[in-house]
């Protein structure tokens, strides 16, 4: 049983290699073909950030703490501040008030353990 699981497992990543070989072939081709180019893409700074989440939130001004816990919870990465924004909002950690988005839980302990990933 112990060999049999071993050839599976040698039999597996066998392809896996394989597929990975394949899929690197392809991108190298299509590189030669068409004009290609890799663009990196730097995270935000805390002030197009900031500006990012009043876009998104659709107000004039954003809680410093708020932005500060967006900030620092998706480490200025604006695709995926968009979405922990919409998650904060969804679950009612973002309140607005008038043309100001807030925070709702305003213990420290409580910011602590709000988590940008999924916990369930």
């Amino acid at each position: 049983l112990k060999y049999s699981f071993a050839r599976e497992e040698t039999s597996l990543m066998s392809s896996a290699a394989n597929l990975l070989a394949q899929h690197t072939q392809v991108i190298k081709q299509l590189r030669s073909e068409f004009d290609m180019h890799t663009i990196t893409l730097a995270a935000l700074d805390y002030d197009d950030a900031e500006g990012l989440y009043r876009q998104q939130l659709k107000v004039s001004r954003v809680d410093p703490q708020l932005t500060k816990l967006v900030y620092d919870k998706s480490d200025g990465n604006p695709g995926f501040a968009e979405q922990f924004l919409i998650s904060l909002q969804q679950s009612g950690v973002i309140v607005l008030d008038g043309d100001t988005a807030l925070i709702s839980c305003v213990d420290t302990e409580d910011l602590a353990n709000i988590s940008a990933v999924p916990t369930s």
